[in-house]
């Protein structure tokens, strides 16, 4: 701890700074008020500062008025020292700022005594400030997920009308693509009969052999189009309803489909998911949330790699299903792994990451009675495994 002292007194500057030192202080000196402002000015001011009453050009009184008005980043804790022992003089010291008041004469160990008070006080404004950093962090964050709850329940109202607005299209596209898929082969099998085929026109050609594939090319589309609705809609309401029987392979496969634009095409996943496995007891849009987010850490820590693999796998074990997510990234750093599941600890960059994406979802698996580990993989890469338990009263076969 640094502690300055401010006095003109040769010798009492001398005795004080003695103390200090014997006592493991490390100590500035100043002659005057005014150097003691200056010091008390700059970057790496002393915590505590101990100032005489009596000083040239400057008083500890102004001194004192003066820190408090500009030096307000990182206040020191302040002793003011003096003769004066009366109570009018106690009150004007404390008054204009100082924390603290010894009179003269005084002996080491008062002095050492209130030097602790303040250090003590110190680190208590220091936790609280840091508390005060810690809630306002919470707040932001807390605005921001009620901003995006409000979006989602905006998103969540408009999604009906939006799916109906989109499908009625999609209806249309669809049943004209399958007709004129139907009336194209009886055409086909008409002009096959009256030997009716060009042979010689490569256009007529062409259209003949491409447009059974644009037709499938089609159909293909609208089904994209018809996923990405459904799971706009399941996304909006993820939060809402109870806890059902459900699929863990029903519900990687939506999040998969949410999932597939921001998939690069480099990058290759493998699910390993055996068919006969039992039922849990979850919220699915919950759970597709924890996918969804543990894949898409998997992608971003992959980046730009010329290749890139995630295998998801999964498996009954003790009563509950296990799945483990691995991706061939560069892993997670040693001193990263204790705090990565702390809420606000990021390691992406300011305005990429908001540190909660993965103490959410260890808290939905909790709430579900399961939990979440994360590791480093022995050939490389991080390997996130989560377990949530079996719907053991009420099983059921795997939908084909």
């Amino acid at each position: 701890m640094r502690v300055l002292i401010a006095e003109d007194d040769s010798v009492s500057r001398t005795v004080l700074e003695s103390i200090l030192r014997k006592n493991n202080y490390e100590v500035l000196v100043t002659e005057n008020g005014l150097e003691a402002f200056e010091a008390m000015c700059q970057p790496d001011a002393p915590a505590i500062a101990i100032l005489d009453w009596m000083m040239p050009h400057m008083t500890g009184i102004e001194v004192v008025q003066k820190i408090r008005k500009e030096c307000r980043d990182c206040p020191p804790y302040i002793i003011m020292l003096t003769s004066r022992n009366d109570a009018k003089s106690l009150v004007q010291g404390l008054e204009s700022g100082a924390d603290d008041y010894l009179a003269k004469p005084y002996g080491s160990e008062e002095l050492l005594a209130r030097i602790r008070v303040g250090e003590r006080m110190l680190q208590m404004q220091n936790t609280l400030a840091t508390h005060a950093r810690e809630m306002e962090t919470l707040a932001e964050a807390r605005a921001k997920q009620l901003i995006h709850a409000d979006r989602m329940s905006t998103l969540g109202v408009l999604s009906a009308s939006m799916a109906h607005e989109i499908n009625n299209p999609v209806t249309f596209i669809s049943g004209n693509t399958q007709t004129i898929k139907r009336v194209w082969n009886i055409l086909m099998e008409n002009l096959k009969n009256r030997n009716a085929l060009p042979e010689d026109d490569p256009q007529i050609t062409f259209i003949l052999e491409e447009t059974p594939a644009m037709l499938e090319g089609i159909l293909k589309g609208v089904n994209r189009i018809t996923q990405i609705v459904k799971g706009l809609k399941l996304y909006a309401h993820r939060g809402s309803g109870e806890k059902t029987p459900c699929l863990i392979q029903d519900i990687l496969k939506n999040a998969l489909e949410f999932c597939r634009n921001i998939i690069q095409p480099h990058m290759e996943i493998h699910v390993d998911i055996p068919e006969n496995l039992p039922e849990i007891f979850a919220h699915p849009q919950q759970i597709e949330q924890v996918f969804i987010n543990l894949i898409t850490n998997a992608i971003h820590a992959m980046g730009k790699a010329p290749s890139g693999e995630i295998l998801i796998k999964a498996c009954e074990q003790e009563n509950s299903i296990q799945v483990e997510i691995k991706d061939r990234g560069p892993g997670i750093p040693a001193d990263v792994l204790p705090k990565i599941f702390q809420p606000f600890f990021t390691t992406k960059k300011a305005g990429d990451g908001t540190g909660l994406g993965l103490a959410i979802i260890k808290d939905i698996l909790e709430e579900h009675d399961g939990g979440l580990h994360a590791a480093n993989a022995v050939e490389g890469g991080a390997v996130f495994t989560f377990h949530l338990p079996l719907n053991l009263p009420h099983r059921r076969s795997p939908s084909t």
